[in-house]
């Protein structure tokens, strides 16, 4: 169902920006808060990860890189089938307490395999129309979704040449993640207020919760991911491929 779209939207940020920082963790650079890894060593690499997201959390200008806890995400729009579900001035906190139980970087393959845990706490406005489980719905207003989910995913990168030199970016990725808690998905203003016409659903979201974060439409999520890598191309791109790696 639609709703695990903007889930994994936030989620899928915080995981490209994470890639960002450690895909490169086997790394020194000019970029002067990651540290240097080897690719072999995982314990050293969570460790520069979590020194990194806590460097960019707050934005690098020099690298046209703006905050990123909270986040804000415009104009998303997540319909599917019958369902029309929309979200604007979406505002999400958590990013910056992402737990990072495993990274692993494979240079052979030239891979990256991440495990996370993130806490999320979002908040924006919604504009609702058309069924959810055959149920007529309809709704303009306040949307706030919170819980904590574990997302898995293994970042594929490949090198190019600029200005003479190599470097990486990210060619594709696979992912699969799960919710470590319950998602409280709460939409103010059904039916412009109507109280008893709001009750039947709002029952049906609070049952239904885990169904609508796993039933994803990944064609979307992919669209949204995509946007993301760019922050990551964006670190990448001040990291030369022969400055970085460690043997």
């Amino acid at each position: 169902m639609i709703l695990s779209q903007v889930v994994l939207d936030i989620m899928f940020k915080c995981v490209i920006i994470c890639v960002s920082c450690l895909v490169a963790t086997s790394i020194a650079s000019n970029v002067d808060f990651i540290k240097p890894c080897k690719t072999s060593d995982s314990s050293c690499i969570v460790n520069s990860a979590k020194i990194a997201i806590d460097h960019l959390v707050d934005g690098d200008k020099s690298l046209g890189i703006p905050a990123l806890d909270p986040l804000v995400v415009n104009n998303i729009d997540a319909n599917s089938g019958d369902l029309k579900l929309s979200f604007r001035d979406f505002v999400v906190h958590g990013i910056k307490n992402v737990k990072i139980n495993k990274i692993e970087r494979d240079p052979v393959k030239n891979t990256a395999y991440l495990d996370l845990e993130l806490p999320l706490k979002c908040v924006g406005k919604y504009t609702f129309g058309g069924k959810i489980f055959v149920v007529d719905i309809e709704g303009d207003g306040p949307v706030e979704i919170e819980g904590v989910m574990r997302i898995t995913a293994t970042i594929r990168l490949k090198k190019i040449t600029k200005n003479g030199q190599e470097y990486y970016k990210v060619s594709g990725f696979d992912f699969d993640y799960e919710p470590l808690t319950v998602f409280n998905l709460v939409f103010h203003n059904l039916y412009n207020g109507d109280k008893e016409r709001a009750e039947p659903v709002e029952q049906i979201i609070k049952q239904s919760w885990k169904e609508m974060l796993l039933d994803v439409g990944k064609p979307v999520i992919t669209k949204i991911v995509l946007k993301c890598i760019k922050i990551t191309d964006k670190v990448f791109l001040a990291m030369p491929a022969n400055e970085i790696e460690i043997a």
